[in-house]
């Protein structure tokens, strides 16, 4: 049973790495459910060494209570995790905030509106609506747009990204 213990934390440990570096759902459940394994094994391996010292039976059942709580809470994690990528679900709020930030800091635009996210699987896609100065010509808006999509995808890697502009008049 410590075997089988060590070899599931070192795998899942390796699955989770491997999960985080490819952005990979599926890995990261797999790892869980791993996880959940070695907490099971655990929960066996105390409960026997326990009602050993103490006699108390009754540490089985309350271990094996505990025990599925735990992969219960993983099961919901991961249920949780799933639907929101097959639901195409936004972007967290702390990429929105660094999108927002990479074209706040641009310059010769006015700002932005219409900015969608989703992240679908690894990838993520984004659409944004430019406000340029309505005398730019379209090369300076294609230069602009090329600036925006490589800081984007250096900070956001695995990203595909849409951006219109609009003409946009200074009000003086």
């Amino acid at each position: 049973m410590c075997i089988a213990i060590a070899a599931n934390l070192l795998v899942s440990r390796y699955l989770f790495a491997v999960a985080k570096k490819t952005d990979s759902v599926a890995l990261k459940a797999d790892a869980q459910h791993l996880s959940t394994d070695i907490y099971s094994s655990l929960g066996v391996l105390i409960g026997l060494v326990l009602i050993k010292i103490t006699g108390l039976t009754i540490l089985d059942p309350l271990i094996a209570i505990l025990v599925a709580l735990i992969i219960l809470k993983a099961g919901i994690s991961i249920i949780k995790e799933t639907l929101n990528d097959l639901l195409d679900r936004t972007l967290p709020d702390d990429d929105i905030k660094v999108i927002e930030n990479i074209i706040n800091d641009c310059k010769n635009i006015y700002g932005f509106k219409n900015l969608k996210s989703r992240k679908s699987g690894s990838t993520r896609d984004i659409d944004i609506t430019l406000l340029c100065e309505e005398s730019m010509s379209t090369k300076e808006c294609h230069e602009i747009c090329d600036i925006l999509e490589s800081k984007i995808q250096e900070v956001l890697p695995n990203t595909l990204i849409a951006i219109h502009c609009e003409p946009y008049k200074q009000n003086i």
